[in-house]
């Protein structure tokens, strides 16, 4: 089944807003243990922080 397409597109987010406020929120819910198993599988909060540490 195709996807939808949105209407109207999404407003630019500003990500470096506020020293980065939401990027912090999105680690904050990423790592989270319910979210982490549904985007990352079976990794655990210390691999997706390691993950993240050495991604630079």
């Amino acid at each position: 089944m195709p996807l939808k397409k949105n209407k109207a597109p999404l407003p630019p987010i500003a990500w470096d807003a506020n020293d980065h406020r939401l990027i912090w929120q999105l680690i904050a819910e990423i790592t989270k243990p319910q979210n982490l198993k549904v985007l990352c599988g079976k990794l655990t909060k210390h691999e997706v922080s390691s993950l993240l540490k050495h991604s630079h």
